[in-house]
């Protein structure tokens, strides 16, 4: 089958190896310039998006939000898309109306208030002090601009400094959400044209750089990711099933999620965010986990004909394997980038063959099998399986300690300690999660 694949940066590039290795005819378009050295000589690049629907593929894949006018313009010329639409770049991009989506459908919300004006922002700390979290819309995201605080003293400090720097601008949308206390879980359904694919999963991530939940927030440095044996699992019926008619009358097709944080103070779940796409990491641990070829899994999403997520695991992880300055993140010039990452190019990538290794920053080596591209310093996602969570995680820790080149890093040592905690809590609170060890053992650190 023929697979076209649009990549804002590359992110996918793991997956769309895989698809090429597994004999489908892949072209990957990264629409980034800086990105594109990533992938190349392993996979197929085209020059536009419109280049590769020439050849007429049998599906085209968007991995992230932001281009959902395009997509929906494919769709609506007859081509078979999955990922992205004009609807669900609102639903992440604007987060005014994303948590409004969430409180009219019937989900659990922390207290949310929406500011254009640092100013009233202020004003409205002290007049109701508590913690908050800070997030910005439309696309604005990184360690600058988002920010969770222990309490209002702390988030009235951190608030002056982006003033005095001017990191919030006038007429910039952010929210300030009320902190809750309890476990942080992603909630995931696959649809096919609005139709829900069992089974539904679910992912604990860690999104600090260094272990100890210190250091920048990455995104995602771990993910562990699981499966449920109910078709009406409690927190999908308490979030995303709400949405179900939603999704149907928009013939949503492909990952939908919903990150929520179980209050430990009446165990119900409260809406963050939506990740209307592919979410990084945990795509990778989910590739993993399936038991049919990807490429065929993303054609019958995007032409209506899947009739389920073919997993053969039950828990699937990742740890992403990164060199210096990552996390450092890229400014605009491209100057800076190049002085910043370029210097990590033609690095030599050692690993043996392995399904459970997707690279990334990579491209074919002159030199060596596989070197570095130097352009994010993301060398690869390393992968592990099982049919509970430690299993899974020895798997990946043994993918990512064969791996060598020079000053490797990556949350090797507390990777799945959090995964573990969040599913006994979770369990004790009455939540179908399925167990993390099938045998009574004490968890134990990877070294």
């Amino acid at each position: 089958m023929k697979i076209l694949i649009h990549s804002n940066n590359g992110d996918f590039l793991g997956i769309a190896e895989r698809m090429q290795d597994e004999g489908h005819q892949v072209s990957v378009f990264i629409k980034e310039p800086s990105c594109r050295p990533m992938g190349d000589g392993l996979v197929k690049k085209v020059g536009s998006l419109f280049e590769g629907i020439s050849d007429k593929p049998d599906a085209i894949v968007f991995d992230m939000s932001g281009e959902g006018e395009t997509a929906d313009r494919l769709r609506k010329a007859g081509l078979n898309v999955l990922g992205s639409s004009a609807f669900a770049d609102k639903m992440e991009m604007d987060r005014k109306f994303g948590i409004d989506l969430m409180r009219k459908n019937g989900i659990k919300i922390p207290v949310t208030q929406e500011f254009k004006n640092i100013d009233e922002a202020i004003t409205f700390i002290k007049s109701k002090p508590q913690a908050y979290a800070i997030k910005m819309s439309g696309g604005e995201s990184g360690c600058a601009t988002s920010y969770v605080s222990k309490d209002e003293k702390d988030l009235l400090d951190y608030i002056g400094w982006q003033k005095e720097r001017k990191l919030i601008k006038p007429g910039m949308e952010f929210i300030l959400q009320e902190v809750i206390h309890g476990v942080e879980i992603s909630t995931e359904v696959w649809f096919s044209q609005g139709k829900p694919l069992l089974p539904y999963n679910s992912t604990f991530e860690n999104k600090k750089f260094m272990p100890g939940d210190l250091g920048p927030a990455t995104g995602c440095e771990t993910s562990a990711v699981f499966s449920y044996l109910s078709s009406s699992p409690k927190v999908v019926e308490k979030t995303m099933r709400k949405i179900f008619p939603l999704a149907l009358q928009m013939k949503y097709t492909g990952p939908l999620d919903i990150n929520c944080i179980v209050s430990e103070k009446d165990h119900e779940p409260y809406g963050l965010e939506w990740t209307p796409r592919m979410g990084y990491s945990a795509i990778y641990a989910l590739a993993a986990m399936m038991e049919v070829g990807l490429g065929e899994f993303f054609v019958k999403v995007a032409s209506g004909t899947a009739q389920k997520v073919p997993l053969r695991h039950s828990w699937g992880t990742s740890i992403k394997a990164s060199v210096p300055p990552y996390p450092l993140e890229k400014p605009d010039h491209h100057d800076i980038e190049e002085a910043l990452y370029g210097e990590n190019r033609g690095l030599r990538i050692k690993m043996n063959p392995e399904p459970h290794f997707w690279p990334i920053d990579a491209q074919k080596g002159k030199r060596s099998p596989l070197e570095c591209a130097g352009v994010n310093g993301i060398i690869a996602e390393c992968t592990g399986v099982g049919e509970d969570l430690r299993t899974a995680w020895l798997g990946c820790s043994k993918v990512f300690k064969s791996l060598q080149f020079p000053n490797k890093q990556g949350r090797l040592l507390d990777g799945s300690l959090s995964a573990f905690q969040r599913t006994e809590q979770l369990r004790e609170w009455g939540y179908d999660v399925p167990s993390a060890l099938k045998k009574k053992v004490t968890m134990e650190i990877t070294r």
